[in-house]
């Protein structure tokens, strides 16, 4: 299954990830089997709007959009080559014997589509789930004509459950009701978000229904989420026909709205009584959802204790900060046992802290310290811990200050006495070493008989983030191999014991990533980027997974994908604007300076550089390799002084090397590698047997031949790269020959020319190791030629490409020509050739 996040900026910006996926699915093979397409999604993520907006004209120029209505029965065109079908009972009245030959698109859901589509041709499904954060903002912008503040666009995109027809719908009614105002260039919320914007689409939805339809609904908003066991056959019936509709979801076999802000729309169309005597039924259960206890303090009900914590630990697992601080300030002056005002003050300084406010978190704190004296000893012990635990991660990851965090956490545990209390102090010393970068000390720590000793006694949880700390260790030190077989020994174990803990699950998919990444490189990544980053992993996309998003932009700057991987920094930067609780500003720093400098934003990236220098690591010490390796990267791009940059590197080598941090020292090298340093070269060689996996390998390869000045084993380095999926790194690797005087002339030319053909699929227009690839060292591609480019692949004609732009045919035939001429291509008619 091919997963898209769809972004929507007026035409969606994903949508041409969407044709490029699509065009590779439809390949003009007259030998291959044709190509039957579903583009699926629940309703209201787009899918429609997808296939019928365009579509057809930039996917191939043979391609067709037949009507929705499949009345009068639809005819296709003799030349038609792809056939595009908007919906499933449009594909019903097709003729099969019509297309038998072609390609067919069609948006629909797969159980829709008959037998004689999935025997007829190679079968694919393109899923469009909802928006991801990090596209949030500009979906959003486009729709009210000015950026967003992000806090906003947070709340808007939480509250439609980050489902576009939803959030779109949201925003245009705050705009209309002044619930948005602009306050200089950008959209803010004028005051609290209010759902009842919806309840003229809730009275339209529930209009909508049959009477049984429209009880059900009302009866899930109430009491959301319902548990299935609490259906009858004919309610059951009704809700999966909802959940085709896309207003409802399941999760864990329980149904809820899949906009919270809809389903407190329809609460708003009820009269009081009948929410009442709802939520008064509700109560007498014993997992009452948040919004009903909200609701019973809010009207002076009595709450019971364990209830009101069950849900705290519920809206903490799925990172709903607002809705957490709002039951817990709601909840405390309401309670007078201690134990629970504690876990409320614990929770608030966790919520307030995950939205970067120090302050506010610290205050938290102190309302622990206020209630600690009525404590018993036991009791005392761990509220006392806990308050240490949760001051060490401000400490460390708000102030970057590492070295309190751990005077802190052994404070605590000299005054400790119970096992449990312990062993969570120990678990926390360890994540604390590993995100400072403390690998080599982490493992000889971890696996001490000691530490296991002590962690035994710690929660599941705690255990199972340490073991995935482990991962990163490993990776630091130079075997990201054996990490990435551990991490996935955890995916399996967490995924059996049903950890519903959303920051675990981050951490650890982002894990899985990057030593995947690290171990087999991008090539070997794909599938398991598609498996985690996938709607049936993430019901609900929520914000704050920065490690993750700069993971995958990673993959992009390795694959050759400079612009992808700017857009994804830009869109981590819009995360991490709204919090950085782990401490990842360093990384996304560096990985976004790289990413300009590749896309040719040179002042961008020189101002991103020196805000690196005076910015604390913070969690980014955690993958001070990939720091390493993106800053030096972006350094060697921009900074004329290349000389004053490799030498840097090499003393920064050392160093890790005789910290016993092979992994990162290797990272880190292989770039002074990339641009030529013999001595960055033997350095790495020097600690080649302490690594693992076939990306290490790969850089040992290019160590040697780069230390041997061998041309010959550079170009067997090249096609491993190109095997590894780095066509970038292999690139380089190539134009390094093509521009080497003193290699053999036939070997030359036939590194230019496999890197010509290279150079021609990726997107590093900034790149100066390139330019032997480019037309006699011509400057790269303009972002005007670019975007021509990806049109003429796209299929569209000169005129085409006119109407589009809004510019004369004569402009585009002289920016083509231009395009032609750095590319060394031609157009050949009929078809037109990728460039």
């Amino acid at each position: 299954m091919v997963d898209i996040r769809v972004m929507d900026d007026g035409s969606r910006l994903c949508e041409r990830v969407a044709e490029e996926q699509l065009r590779e699915l439809l390949a003009d093979d007259p030998v291959a089997l044709p190509r039957r397409v579903v583009v699926t999604g629940a309703r209201g993520n787009g899918i429609r709007t997808l296939v019928t907006r365009g579509l057809a004209s930039r996917l191939h120029p043979a391609a067709v959009l037949l009507p929705s209505d499949p009345a009068p029965l639809p005819s296709v065109p003799e030349e038609a080559s792809t056939v595009i079908v908007p919906t499933s009972a449009a594909l019903d009245a097709l003729d099969p014997e019509a297309v038998a030959r072609l390609h067919v698109v069609v948006a629909c859901a797969p159980e829709d589509i008959p037998v004689w589509f999935r025997t007829t041709g190679a079968l694919s499904v393109v899923s469009v789930s909802v928006l991801s954060f990090e596209e949030l903002p500009g979906f959003l912008s486009a729709r009210l004509g000015a950026d967003v503040d992000l806090a906003t666009a947070e709340q808007i995109g939480r509250a439609g459950g980050f489902v576009p027809a939803v959030v779109a719908r949201l925003a245009s009614e705050l705009q209309l009701t002044g619930g948005i105002v602009r306050v200089g260039s950008r959209w803010q919320l004028s005051g609290p978000l209010d759902p009842a914007l919806l309840t003229s689409h809730a009275h339209i939805e529930l209009a909508g229904r049959s009477p049984a339809g429209a009880a059900l609904l009302r009866r899930i908003a109430l009491e959301q989420p319902v548990d299935l066991r609490r259906l009858d056959r004919g309610e059951t019936e009704i809700l999966h026909n909802l959940i085709a509709d896309g207003l409802l979801h399941l999760r864990e076999g329980r149904a809820e709205f899949r906009a919270p802000a809809l389903a407190e729309a329809v609460r708003h169309t009820l009269p009081p009584h009948e929410v009442e005597a709802s939520h008064l039924r509700v109560l007498a259960h014993p997992h009452p959802p948040a919004h009903v206890l909200q609701w019973a303090l809010e009207h002076d009900r009595p709450v019971d204790d364990a209830m009101l914590l069950r849900a705290i630990t519920a809206l903490r697992a799925e990172r709903d900060w607002r809705a957490l601080t709002r039951l817990a300030d709601a909840a405390l002056p309401r309670t007078g046992d201690a134990v629970t005002r504690v876990e409320l003050h614990l929770a608030l300084s966790h919520a307030w802290w995950f939205r970067g406010n120090a302050e506010e978190a610290q205050a938290a704190l102190a309302g622990v310290r206020g209630v600690l004296p009525s404590l018993h000893d036991a009791a005392y012990e761990t509220a006392l811990s806990r308050v240490a635990v949760a001051e060490a991660e401000l400490a460390h990851y708000l102030a970057g200050d590492p070295d309190r965090a751990f005077a802190l956490l052994a404070k605590a545990f000299e005054q400790a006495s119970g096992d449990a209390t312990r062993g969570e102090l120990e678990a926390h010393r360890l994540l604390h070493l590993v995100q400072s970068g403390r690998h080599r000390e982490f493992l000889a720590v971890y696996e001490s008989d000691h530490s296991q000793a002590l962690l035994s006694h710690a929660a599941a949880s705690s255990r199972a983030r340490v073991r995935v700390a482990s991962c990163l260790a490993l990776l630091g030190t130079g075997s990201p191999r054996a990490g990435f077989t551990r991490s996935l020994w955890i995916k399996a174990e967490t995924t059996l014991r049903a950890f519903r803990d959303t920051s675990l699950r981050d951490e650890l998919d982002a894990t899985i990533f990057i030593c995947a990444l690290s171990s087999s490189g991008p090539a070997h990544s794909r599938a398991i980027v598609r498996r985690i980053d996938s709607p049936e992993q993430h019901d609900s996309p929520a914000p704050g997974s920065v490690g993750y998003e700069l993971a995958l932009a990673s993959w992009s700057l390795a694959a050759g994908q400079a612009g992808r991987a700017y857009r994804l920094a830009r869109g981590a930067d819009a995360t991490r604007d709204l919090g950085d609780p782990t401490g990842y500003a360093a990384m996304h720093t560096a990985v976004r300076a790289h990413a300009a400098a590749l896309v040719g934003r040179t002042d961008e990236a020189l101002r991103l550089l020196r805000a690196l220098r005076s910015m604390a690591s913070r969690g980014s010490a955690a993958v001070t390799g990939g720091v390493l390796a993106q800053t030096t990267s972006a350094r060697y791009l921009v900074d004329p002084d290349t000389d004053a940059v490799t030498d840097e590197l090499v003393a920064t080598g050392r160093e890790l090397i005789r910290d016993g941090l092979y992994g990162f020292a290797a990272e880190a090298l292989h770039v002074g590698v990339r641009f030529g340093s013999r001595e960055a070269a033997k350095l790495l060689l020097s600690v080649a047997d302490s690594l693992d996996g076939a990306m290490h390998r790969a850089h040992v390869s290019h160590a040697r031949a780069v230390a041997d000045a061998d041309p010959v084993a550079l170009l067997d380095v090249a096609h491993r790269f190109v095997g590894l999926g780095l066509p970038g790194i292999a690139a380089e690797v190539l134009a390094t020959i093509a521009g080497d005087p003193t290699a053999p002339e036939r070997l030359r030319r036939s590194a230019k020319a496999r890197g010509e053909e290279l150079y021609r699929g990726l997107d590093l227009p900034g790149h100066r190791l390139l330019s032997p690839l480019r037309d006699g060292g011509a400057e790269p591609l303009t972002p005007r030629e670019r975007q021509i480019r990806e049109l003429i692949q796209a299929g569209l004609s000169n005129a085409d490409i006119a109407r589009r732009l809004h510019v004369s045919p004569r402009t585009v035939e002289g920016h083509i020509t231009r395009l032609y001429r750095k590319v060394h291509s031609t157009r050949r008619p009929p078809q037109r050739r990728r460039v």
